[in-house]
């Protein structure tokens, strides 16, 4: 799959919402395994559509099992998440951003979240 440029700040779509995710079609499909090349090759644990100058609600993350070096890596594709619930307990991680280059820092998140979206078929999906 192509490996999308990456915008950087301050261009202007980093700033505006993304559109939700209505066409679940071959060219959805595409953007998601683009996203997921580009964002291996960056490399990062997560890319925003808008981060490739697409203005949709799309994501994708994969990150692996910080207790076991092991465990196959978890790919997550999604289309229109939300996060509907989080925990009040807080934990600080260092977090940089590929729209953001060579600027990283301590960032307070919440320890458990629950989220909603559609994945890359369309089919609504939740999980913690």
């Amino acid at each position: 799959m192509p490996i999308r440029e990456i915008v950087t700040l301050p261009q202007d779509i980093l700033r505006r919402k993304a559109r939700p995710v209505d066409d679940f079609g071959p060219d959805l499909q595409r953007l998601m395994d683009d996203m997921v090349d580009t964002m291996r090759v960056a490399p990062g644990v997560g890319l925003a559509a808008p981060q490739v100058n697409v203005p949709l609600r799309v994501i994708v993350v994969e990150f692996g099992d910080e207790e076991n070096d092991e465990a196959p890596r978890k790919l997550f594709t999604l289309a229109n998440p939300e996060i509907v619930r989080a925990s009040t307990e807080t934990v600080m991680g260092l977090e940089g951003c590929l729209s953001i280059p060579y600027l990283v820092g301590d960032v307070e998140r919440a320890l458990e979240v629950t989220v909603k979206a559609h994945n890359r078929r369309g089919q609504p999906t939740r999980f913690e």
